[in-house]
């Protein structure tokens, strides 16, 4: 009896191992997550925003730790772009981290087990958003930065990247 239960205890201790190093840091960072759920993409806004509709329910939501350009800003209609091509009309995953002052859902956003905000950052869509990132996530977020600033990857191109943030600090945010 009591050899059965010792052989059943490492069954489920080796498999719940196994488990953890497959789903790696997804399981670390879900222990953050106040909310997971899938939703349809029904429209993006700009380059880290959009809708989301949740059943009957919609949800605005604004990507975590990063911050892509403005629309009126280099880059921003590009970051837009990609954003929509990606994402709209598409089943995504959605880990909310917490609620901005606009009410707005702010989230780690996959598809097809690709991290939207980490795309986004990798290709040099958006900047990462040093104020707000926070997670550990954001460490291999900043390295996937610094190679698109080193590999001059999208708004790296220009000698001048402006910060969104100093951008809207000018400028005002711009609407499409």
């Amino acid at each position: 009896m009591k050899k059965n239960f010792f052989i059943q205890s490492l069954f489920v201790l080796f498999f719940s191992s196994v488990f953890v190093v497959l789903a790696g840091g997804f399981v670390t960072e879900n222990v953050y997550a106040k909310e997971i759920f899938s939703g349809k993409v029904y429209r993006v806004k700009d380059g880290d925003s959009l809708l989301l509709a949740k059943g009957k329910k919609s949800h605005e939501i604004r990507l975590y730790g990063i911050d892509a350009p403005e629309y009126g800003q280099p880059g921003g209609r590009d970051a837009y772009l990609w954003l929509k091509k990606n994402v709209a009309g598409k089943g995504v995953h959605v880990r909310v981290i917490d609620h901005d002052q606009y009410g707005r859902l702010v989230a780690i956003l996959s598809r097809d087990g690709k991290v939207i905000n980490e795309e986004l950052v990798e290709r040099g869509l958006a900047r990462l958003y040093p104020k707000y990132c926070q997670r550990e996530v954001c460490a291999q977020w900043k390295k996937k930065e610094q190679i698109a600033i080193r590999e001059k990857r999208g708004l790296w191109r220009r000698q001048t990247a402006v910060a969104p943030w100093e951008w809207r600090h000018k400028h005002g945010k711009k609407r499409r």
